[in-house]
């Protein structure tokens, strides 16, 4: 895996160097990360952001478990001639507002402190979702993530101390299939989640490009999710790019950014076949979610445009991304 959001720069050079087939358009060069502390300095999970030029509201988010969000202009086409963002969050009845320098040299951290500590000790809860794609060429992918699905929930219970678990899965294979989408809802039963998705069968797909955009957009906007006050995690697991041809199709553009202003980060995980231009989308949808691109290597080696990566096994891997938000809240 690698983390584009820490290697900034690196990502900045690998979408200059991207000579493939032509994403949705978000522009991501002026970035800003907002971190939401309290009075303590602990981040502050579930904040309410706004940001604000000329008292005019450009955007709205949560902050994620680590306190943080980001605000993307070019992504929302936002491009006044201001020389300063008014932020304003909020948390319960905690209201707060800080000032910074937009534009070429301001600086892309801007740090936002209550003046108490917000209340703790709650049991954390944690919302995972799998979005698989469930085409033909996706069988041994499949067949691990239902196989290893107990253990990894077994294993961020115990990692996580008392968190209030859901699981929930999103199959997706593409138009003209026996289905584009199948949605298993979140719940705090793997039991019968393991049940629900037992029948789930690589099949379908024939072209290179699947339904990403109905998946995506069933995972973000067509669950059940928690509140503010919950992780919430989605695992995209796919071997190929989204279809940009359909008439009336969703938008993994949009997805992704309502993902971001709705406190949902997405893993995404390249599984073997993923070409270029996939590899672009995926890093474009991790990115945007403050998450990393991940992707399966076979024999040690990799396509992906990645420079130094690190390996570890799948499920693994999994339960150390989701453990790491939760540590994130209780410090552990």
């Amino acid at each position: 895996m690698i983390d584009d959001n820490e290697r900034w720069r690196d990502y900045l050079r690998y979408r200059e160097r991207y000579a493939g087939e032509a994403p949705l358009e978000a522009p991501v060069e002026e970035r800003y990360v907002i971190a939401v502390s309290d009075a303590a300095g602990a981040p502050v999970l579930g904040a309410s952001v706004a940001v604000l030029y000329d008292d005019q509201e450009q955007w709205q988010g949560v902050t994620y478990a680590d306190g943080r969000t980001l605000w993307l202009p070019g992504s929302y086409g936002t491009s006044p001639d201001v020389a300063e963002a008014t932020v304003v969050v909020s948390k319960g009845n905690l209201d707060q507002k800080a000032v910074f320098a937009v534009g070429e040299g301001s600086a892309p951290d801007w740090d936002v402190a209550f003046d108490e500590v917000v209340s703790g000790g709650e049991a954390v809860m944690l919302d995972v979702v799998y979005l698989i794609d469930a085409t033909g060429s996706m069988a041994d992918e499949i067949n691990v993530l239902k196989e290893t699905l107990d253990t990894v929930a077994g294993r961020i219970v115990d990692g996580a101390g008392d968190a209030s678990l859901r699981m929930g899965m999103v199959a997706y294979r593409d138009r003209g299939d026996e289905f584009a989408t199948r949605s298993f809802g979140l719940t705090n039963s793997i039991e019968d989640l393991r049940e629900e998705v037992r029948d789930v069968l690589a099949d379908g797909g024939g072209d290179t490009l699947e339904s990403v955009n109905e998946g995506l957009y069933e995972a973000v906007s067509g669950l059940e999710w928690r509140g503010v006050d919950a992780v919430k995690v989605v695992v995209l697991v796919a071997d190929a790019g989204p279809h940009l041809d359909y008439a009336q199709d969703r938008d993994y553009a949009v997805e992704m950014r309502r993902a971001l202003s709705r406190g949902i980060k997405v893993h995404a995980v390249a599984a073997s076949g993923l070409d270029e231009f996939g590899e672009y989308v995926f890093r474009q949808i991790a990115q945007h979610t403050m998450e990393k691109f991940v992707f399966l290597v076979y024999d040690g080696g990799t396509s992906h445009d990645v420079g130094q990566f690190t390996v570890e096994r799948l499920d693994d891997l999994i339960v150390g991304l989701v453990l790491d938000e939760v540590k994130s809240l209780t410090g552990d």
